[in-house]
């Protein structure tokens, strides 16, 4: 990814989605919270641009102040940018009143969505250098992304569309210097009278920068945010005082003996981004907010660790716009990554709000899958005595393991089988564990089957990293599944035998406890668990992520009073 190591790999072209909102409730939220926000917004009439400022009356809601004459009564099209998407609305009856016009809403909605990367605008005195043309190819930068940029020029003919350009100097405000290669992707008319606008994605790294590349985007994109362990002790300040190290009933000195493993993991991920990154909104007292990933599965970024101060800080609504966009807009430029999880805490209200409400709207077309569980804590612990009977626990054979993932297939979803690696090519988290073993970082699953005369009767999937890669141990953990008919004594028996093996498993290789994700029934086999609540394990595809995006920057409009 380009913070990880300094590289833009071409990224994957997003398709151009276009849909119809029918709901009216719908269109006047997004209407209003993009308005809120400051959206770029047009109005046309007849064809003719519309000169006109949004206003917002208390009593009437929003209309729009003019600067052109106009009839009474005229049909409008307005047209919302949001950051990767265009709303449009057509208004048959606007009505004028002195110098404003009324836009009643329609029930219904266009969004169209342009683009797969969020856009900034460059500083005015950011310049491009065409090296061939000495001081004459000198133009004005016009936008900044992950992967390119915009500059405009007076002539349309400097390059041609689909054309590489070699010998490119980006020269930026600050002083710093760019060679770049790119591709011409687009060119539009531009603001800047009778102009053009020539759309460039970068190919390859710009030469020589490496990582200064990646911090100098960085901070343009996000001037906000920092990344980097050296914010580890403030960090962990914030968890204790944010109230995370108190989710799911826990305390804060429970997570005393992680501290260590923690801050190693973070500097571990500092030299091997693609395996986990952090980010941090630093202030003059520490830390505000900070957000993690890691990718503990092959195509998989987990969210975690997220906490805020809440007690006058940095504007709230504001500060978690900017982490959000820091943290998954990177992810965009990961051609590996197909899916995006959280692990929700069932008592956080803005997951609800953020990751549940989203992917609810995106389940239905197979883009997203919710899944409900329980968290339970269990201690790691040798074996102390053997399963009673004729009943066995042991490694899986391979027939064995062909047959758990036949009945996974059968039993589960698709996306939550290809999210958390459970297909087979994929099970034995062989690529994953190599490239975090690269990283001196430890990754694995083992799976246990209890069998009596040979019959398999259930499994125990059972999967690990290294010490302080999630602080609940979401990453610790084992899930077991019904291979076949049980009756109710004989599943809890056998589930209680299956849980301690998974005990002494994490006890042999140096874990204090682990998690069980009970996704079914409760029994006696989670007695002396530790019951940390419900949760639910959100997945979405990689592919609306900017949707997803689309959906922060609405949830997180300003209030009335402004940004907050």
């Amino acid at each position: 990814m380009l913070w990880d190591r300094g590289v833009t790999r071409r990224a994957r072209t997003a398709p151009i989605i276009r849909e119809t909102l029918r709901d009216s409730v719908q269109v006047r939220e997004i209407f209003d919270s993009l308005l809120r926000n400051g959206a770029r917004a047009s109005l046309r009439t007849q064809g003719q641009a519309l000169a006109a400022r949004p206003l917002f009356d208390p009593g009437a809601g929003w209309c729009w102040q003019l600067d052109d004459v106009t009839d009474s009564e005229i049909e409008v099209e307005i047209a919302l940018e949001g950051c990767y998407s265009l709303y449009q609305l057509r208004v048959l009856n606007a009505t004028r009143e002195g110098e404003r016009l009324i836009t009643p809403l329609p029930d219904t909605m266009v969004r169209t969505r342009r683009r797969m990367h969020r856009r900034v605008q460059a500083d005015a005195n950011d310049v491009l250098r065409d090296a061939r043309g000495g001081g004459l190819g000198t133009y004005r930068l016009g936008t900044l992304a992950h992967e390119g940029f915009s500059f405009e020029a007076q002539s349309r003919r400097l390059y041609d569309v689909g054309e590489t350009v070699e010998q490119l100097e980006l020269h930026a405000s600050d002083g710093a210097v760019f060679s770049v290669v790119g591709e011409v992707r687009s060119i539009s008319p531009a603001r800047l009278e009778g102009g053009y606008s020539y759309g460039v994605q970068l190919i390859g790294e710009p030469a020589a920068a490496g990582a200064r590349w990646r911090d100098w985007i960085h901070g343009r994109l996000y001037p906000t945010i920092q990344t980097g362990p050296e914010h580890n002790d403030s960090v962990w300040q914030l968890f204790a005082d944010a109230g995370y190290f108190s989710l799911s009933g826990k305390r804060p000195e429970e997570f005393e003996p992680d501290k260590v493993s923690y801050f190693d993991f973070t500097r571990s991920c500092a030299r091997a981004r693609d395996i986990g990154a952090r980010i941090v909104v630093p202030s003059a007292r520490g830390a505000e907010a900070s957000k993690g990933f890691i990718k503990p599965y092959s195509t998989t970024w987990l969210n975690q660790h997220m906490a805020r101060r809440r007690d006058g800080g940095a504007p709230g609504r504001r500060m978690l716009r900017e982490m959000y966009f820091a943290a998954y807009e990177p992810l965009l430029l990961d051609e590996d990554c197909k899916w995006i999880l959280a692990m929700c805490e069932g008592t956080v209200s803005w997951t609800k709000m953020a990751h549940l409400a989203f992917a609810r709207d995106y389940e239905g077309i197979g883009e997203a899958y919710l899944q409900a569980f329980r968290l339970m804590e269990m201690t790691a612990a040798p074996l102390t005595e053997e399963p009673r009977g004729d009943l066995r626990i042991a490694r899986a054979s391979a027939d064995q393991r062909e047959q758990v993932l036949d009945h996974l297939v059968r039993t589960r979803s698709r996306i939550y089988l290809e999210s958390l690696d459970l297909l087979p090519e994929t099970f034995d988290l062989e690529a994953v564990s190599r490239r975090w073993g690269q990283a001196g970082l430890e990754r694995e699953r083992a799976l246990y089957i209890a069998s009596r005369d040979g019959r398999a009767l259930a499994a125990a999937i059972i999967e690990r990293g290294t010490p302080g890669s999630n602080l609940f141990r979401l990453v610790d953990a084992v899930r077991l599944v019904k291979l076949a008919p049980l009756v109710a004594d004989e599943q809890e028996e056998i589930f209680a035998q299956l849980l301690a093996a998974a005990a002494d498993y994490f006890h042999r290789h140096g874990h204090r406890a682990f998690d069980y994700y009970r996704e079914g029934a409760d029994g006696r086999h989670t007695d002396g668990l530790r019951d940390l609540g419900p949760g639910t394990m959100c997945v979405f595809s990689h592919a609306v992520l900017p949707d997803f995006l689309d959906h922060v920057y609405r949830i997180t409009r300003p209030s009335e009073g402004g940004l907050s």
